[in-house]
């Protein structure tokens, strides 16, 4: 059984026009959120054996204050595919992990990670053939971590078919019971 955390960067500075999408920063807000998710994953005891982030500004310090906050004690990687890419990306990065990874996280961006959560529960169709849809929908806020188990030993079994959604939280509701 192999967990996966899906982490979107915290809320994002759009203040400054001349600055590229690439090198937006976090607001205050999203200082405070990382931080905060990365405690949440130590509380619970989820902190991940590998943190992939997107080399983007704002998703290398949510994923370096998460990580920090978790008690995380490597280096964060970076990877191109997670800026520019999409779910297939995604997917496919964690379908390269060696084996012995049980639990990666990913920093990345929407629309690849609710593109991601919906590729990963996707429906089987053949077990149901009512279902017109494919996959479901969820909404993937800033600072969001959601946390999927795949029954898969090697990364490179993974599919839709395999995982589940295990639970999903954000940081309003974090602050809310605070």
């Amino acid at each position: 059984m192999k967990t996966i955390l899906l982490l979107r960067h915290a809320k994002s500075d759009w203040s400054s026009p001349e600055l590229s999408d690439f090198h937006r920063p976090l607001t205050k807000r999203g200082m405070k959120d990382a931080p905060r998710m990365g405690k949440v994953l130590r509380r619970y005891n989820c902190v991940p054996d590998i943190i992939i982030s997107s080399p983007a500004i704002r998703a290398r310090i949510t994923a370096e204050l998460a990580a920090e906050a978790c008690g995380y004690q490597k280096q964060v990687e970076f990877r191109d595919a997670l800026y520019y890419g999409t779910e297939k990306d995604i997917v496919g990065i964690m379908k390269k992990l060696p084996d012995s990874i049980a639990s990666p996280m990913i920093v990345s961006h929407n629309p690849a990670l609710e593109e991601t959560v919906a590729h990963l529960l996707a429906f089987d169709r053949s077990c149901a053939e009512h279902i017109t849809d494919a996959s479901a929908v969820i909404r993937f806020p800033t600072a969001a971590v959601i946390c999927f188990h795949a029954d898969v030993i090697r990364w490179a079994a993974l599919s839709p078919q395999k995982c589940t959604l295990c639970w999903m939280i954000i940081p309003r509701l974090i602050k809310a019971v605070s």
